[in-house]
């Protein structure tokens, strides 16, 4: 019986001896699927084939030999034969080798010298006799020897595991990729077509709208012709009552027709004030309507899957809005005069804010004044309100204003990033939880020495507080200048002062100088606002 080393030294002669290449096992070609670079592969038959887990033999024979990952037919097939043992690992490497798609791979699959004519020695028994047992006889040796000679077995094992792993992570976040790339074209899609669908819901209602306006003017036309009519004929008979009356004397004549001249004038003017309200109205209109599209985009803007119905639906606070512009010009008075008045708090906070360079903060800052005279003064000042009317007629000044609640954009301030607040007859329109929260909120966000300013109606005013503070609809309940001291006391404000300002003139007070007289003046004719100016004194406890 010849040992080991006999038979390997017969084999390598016999190759050695043969000058033809030897035949090669065929497999067939696989349709090649998707190629992803490893980060590990096999070099050498041999580490090929010390990869002992079938699946992961497939995985690698594929990738090292064919450069693709197996179709799941061909590897759950090869999966059955070599776990059956149908198959040797050698024998699959091979059949894999020898395939013409492994020709076309430039695979790097190296085979030693001493395989090789193993292999070749095999396929020429295969020729000589025709059949396999003496084939098989020298493909089990060669199993042997290529087992008995490998080496680091197990850092190959772990090499291809962790390669397998590696792919199948790159292949699920592949797969998660294109998922979610589906997923952004659909939702583009819907967003292009509820973008449409809301500008054509737009389309038709600027269009209903165009004719609502065209219609009313017609309206208006029709009324002033029937007007200048009526007037004509009126005219016309009082020129034939004139052509009757020749008899009455000229100076008769000249007071009749000087009176029917007077009445015509009159009946025109009002005619003339009629259509100027009417035309007044329509403009009004108009504004309104072209300030809501500008809205009703911007939401469209923000939020394209909106519906035209959710998006038209905030007109009428538009209109609230605009209500109280034309409440504040009317009741508080014009710009102008507001800005002489709000002159005096400059001393409290111009120092503040120039050595803090820290902004002041105006809550419900309306039509600005007080943030126009102070960056007139070179001073940071910004405003934030919740009336969208508001804060675009302090926009179109260029001013500096945030459109949010009061409350809530205070709370996400940063602490002692404010070097002043004001809030001027704004705490008369809050609940007291939100009033008590809102001096907590104040107190935190304002700088060591920082400047709070309140103005309010007075209600010690008897006038003030029963009759004139009703005048806004939004008033929530009159505070006293005690009441919200206390409160602001309450949440560690210090250095607190009472202003007492806008008295009634002279000339609505009640003549006398007795003690009752005066005292009756005070309560109604004194002042009819107060302001609360407070100091936050050091850090927080």
């Amino acid at each position: 019986m010849h040992t080991l080393d006999e038979i390997i030294n017969r084999v390598q002669s016999y190759a050695l001896s043969q000058n033809s290449q030897p035949a090669v096992l065929a497999v067939s070609t696989i349709e090649s699927v998707e190629k992803y670079q490893l980060p590990w592969l096999p070099q050498s038959l041999r580490e090929l084939i010390a990869i002992s887990n079938p699946h992961l033999f497939i995985f690698f024979s594929y990738q090292a030999i064919l450069g693709r990952a197996p179709d799941l037919e061909g590897a759950y097939n090869y999966h059955d034969l070599i776990s059956s043992g149908r198959l040797s690992l050698r024998k699959f490497a091979l059949q894999m080798l020898c395939s013409t798609e492994s020709k076309h791979s430039g695979h790097s699959v190296k085979i030693n010298r001493l395989d090789r004519y193993i292999i070749a020695f095999e396929n020429k028994i295969l020729s000589i006799w025709g059949g396999r047992r003496g084939a098989g006889v020298v493909g089990r040796i060669h199993d042997q020897i290529i087992k008995l000679s490998s080496t680091n077995i197990a850092i190959i094992q772990h090499s291809a595991i962790l390669a397998k792993q590696n792919h199948d992570a790159e292949m699920s976040h592949k797969k998660i990729a294109d998922t979610i790339k589906q997923q952004l074209v659909q939702i583009e899609s819907n967003i292009a077509g509820s973008l449409n669908n809301a500008t054509q819901d737009i389309k038709n209602n600027y269009v209903k709208l165009a004719e609502q306006q065209i219609k009313k003017t017609q309206e208006v036309r029709s009324f002033v012709h029937d007007s200048v009519k009526q007037q004509a004929e009126a005219l016309n008979n009082t020129i034939d009552s004139f052509t009757e009356k020749l008899s009455i004397s000229q100076e008769q004549i000249k007071q009749e027709l000087d009176f029917n001249i007077s009445t015509i004038n009159k009946s025109l003017t009002d005619t003339e004030e009629k259509m100027l309200f009417i035309s007044n109205g329509m403009i009004n209109n108009g504004k309104t309507a072209l300030y809501l599209n500008e809205q009703i985009l911007k939401k469209i803007a923000s939020n394209p899957q909106s519906t035209a119905s959710a998006i038209i639906a905030p007109a009428e606070d538009i209109e609230v809005d605009a209500y109280y512009l034309a409440f504040e010009a009317k009741f508080r008075g014009p710009e102008d005069e507001i800005t002489q008045k709000l002159e005096k708090y400059t001393p409290y906070v111009e120092d503040k804010l120039k050595t803090s360079q820290l902004p002041l903060l105006d809550i419900g800052m309306g039509r600005g004044e007080w943030i126009k005279l102070l960056n007139k003064k070179g001073l940071k000042a910004q405003g934030v309100d919740q009336s969208e009317e508001m804060i675009r007629h302090c926009r179109e000044q260029n001013l500096s204003v945030v459109h949010a609640d009061a409350l809530d954009y205070l709370s996400n301030l940063k602490e002692q990033s404010i070097g002043a607040i004001s809030s001027f007859h704004v705490v008369e329109h809050l609940p007291f939880e939100i009033l008590f929260r809102l001096l907590k909120e104040a107190y935190r966000v304002l700088s060591p020495g920082g400047i709070l300013i309140l103005e309010t109606p007075n209600p010690e005013n008897v006038l003030v507080g029963s009759h004139t503070f009703y005048h806004d609809f939004s008033h929530k309940n009159p505070v006293t200048p005690t009441s919200l001291q206390f409160l602001a006391e309450y949440h560690g404000f210090k250095d607190c002062e009472i202003l007492r300002l806008n008295p009634y003139p002279e000339s609505a007070k009640v003549p006398g100088n007795d003690l009752l007289t005066e005292r009756v003046n005070g309560h109604l004719c004194g002042p009819q606002d107060y302001a609360l100016i407070a100091k936050r004194v050091g850090n927080m406890q």
